[in-house]
């Protein structure tokens, strides 16, 4: 039995996903996690693993970029409305994008974090020393 290695490329995935789904709007109004699987029947079917379809199909239901059919349990319809969304979902980054600029971006936002650790570690240190010289003062006056 050969074992497949995951790829967990979930963005470059699901922006091929989105393309594939996008150019084929016209064809289906119906939309499953099967779509994108290899049980599709279809000779252009992306081919992905089931469960990556299902994730795929979460994370673009997630994005307001499918809508649920009402009264069709996991059927779902594409959402055209805002097609910058569209647009920036099947944009795929580069490894510079994904590996320093995604990463420098969060530091940015959650620089608050660091700001309070070090505050945190002043205010620690300096406790520390007080109640070093504190221990050491009574030890020098005691009896």
């Amino acid at each position: 039995m050969q074992s497949r290695k995951p790829s967990h490329e979930y963005a470059t995935e699901v922006a091929a996903a989105a393309q594939w789904a996008l150019d084929r709007k016209d064809v289906t109004p119906n939309w499953n996690w099967w779509a994108f699987s290899r049980q599709n029947p279809s000779p252009d079917t992306l081919g992905y693993p089931d469960i990556l379809c299902f994730h795929v199909v979460n994370i673009l239901a997630a994005k307001g970029l499918l809508e649920p059919i009402e009264g069709q349990p996991n059927q779902y319809s594409l959402n055209l409305s805002d097609l910058k969304q569209w647009k920036e979902i099947t944009r795929v980054s580069n490894w510079f994008e994904r590996n320093v600029l995604f990463p420098l971006g969060w530091a940015g936002r959650h620089v608050w974090v660091f700001i309070f650790w070090t505050i945190s570690l002043v205010i620690s240190a300096a406790l520390t020393h007080l109640i070093k010289k504190l221990i050491d003062f009574w030890i020098q006056t005691s009896p």
